[in-house]
């Protein structure tokens, strides 16, 4: 009984550690407080790295795949901001869309394109633009993901303007969303 209780304690204390983080963040992002890193970052590999160290603390019956495609850029940006899209992306995938997820990493026309696409409820059109506002979230009751500030997706898009990239979904209801962060390629590498 102490061991559960223990357990839970320790729970609780990381969701709320993650609450105050977030709404911390926002405020630093809104004073334009926030520092960015412009560096060269290889995008296929952080992907592959944050996806595997997140897979110990993913619920069992969930599969997350990723995929490369062939002469992926590195992207200019910083990769401890691009991370921490890419962590808050998957982990709304897994709460929101089930136990299928999906990041592929891609080359764009000048861009490098991470995709991450669940197998969930999808997102009403109507819904698709507001879930970037702060604190909005498309399930105010909490039903699917408790816990939620609706900071997350605002956090991320925020994060991924100031990058100079671009963060996007596209859905259909009953099959599922997909979001695309969108980081400028280098000049100089070629995958």
């Amino acid at each position: 009984m102490r061991r559960k209780l223990a357990e839970m304690i320790a729970s609780q204390a990381r969701r709320l550690t993650k609450i105050v983080n977030e709404l911390l963040l926002a405020r630093r992002l809104d004073r334009g407080e926030i520092e960015f890193d412009h560096d060269e970052v290889d995008v296929a590999e952080l992907s592959r790295s944050t996806v595997e160290a997140m897979r110990a603390q993913l619920p069992e019956e969930v599969e997350v795949e990723v995929d490369v495609a062939d002469g992926v850029d590195h992207a200019a940006g910083d990769a401890g901001r691009i991370q921490q899209v890419l962590v808050n992306l998957v982990d709304n995938a897994v709460k929101y869309g089930g136990s299928d997820v999906r990041v592929r990493v891609e080359q764009g026309v000048e861009a490098v394109r991470i995709l991450v696409t669940d197998s969930g409820p999808g997102i009403e059109s109507a819904e698709q633009s507001r879930i970037f506002e702060k604190f909005y979230r498309v399930d105010p009751h909490l039903r699917r993901a408790p816990g939620g500030t609706g900071l997350g997706l605002y956090i991320s898009r925020e994060l991924a303007d100031r990058m100079g990239g671009r963060l996007t979904v596209s859905s259909q209801p009953a099959a599922g969303a997909t979001f695309v962060l969108e980081l400028p390629r280098t000049q100089n590498h070629a995958g």
